[in-house]
């Protein structure tokens, strides 16, 4: 499963949940800083700030809801509009109006052939 990370969201959310190896691959946008902290790091923070589990619990709802609205959307939207979706969407996730990502890269985060990405670009640069 591929995915986006961006300035409002965080990844390996699994981990919270205590489930050692995600699903995910995450892209980061270019140009983009990560901040990492691994799963010790991440109790010893939460045992002396114990609303950081709070904090973390909303950013499941999140994805929650992002994966509920995500399989709503590839269900009545052709590649086309969901390319678009996603460019709009990472553009606003990102602070940058452009979000390098190869057709490879946006064909695995929409579960789509490759192809389907490059016939979807090509009506929307006509």
């Amino acid at each position: 499963i591929a995915d986006l990370v961006g300035n409002d969201d965080a990844c390996g959310l699994e981990a919270w949940l205590g489930i050692a190896h995600g699903l995910e691959t995450v892209t980061v946008p270019a140009r983009s800083e990560v901040a990492c902290l691994d799963v010790a790091s991440l109790g010893r923070v939460w045992r002396r700030l114990p609303r950081i589990g709070a904090l973390l619990n909303g950013l499941l709802g999140y994805r929650l809801r992002r994966v509920h609205r995500n399989a709503a959307c590839a269900l009545h939207h052709d590649v086309q509009q969901r390319v678009c979706r996603w460019l709009l969407w990472s553009a606003a996730r990102s602070g940058r109006a452009g979000v390098p990502v190869t057709h490879a890269q946006l064909a695995d985060v929409l579960g789509v052939r490759r192809q389907s990405i490059g016939l979807a670009a090509a009506a929307l640069q006509r």
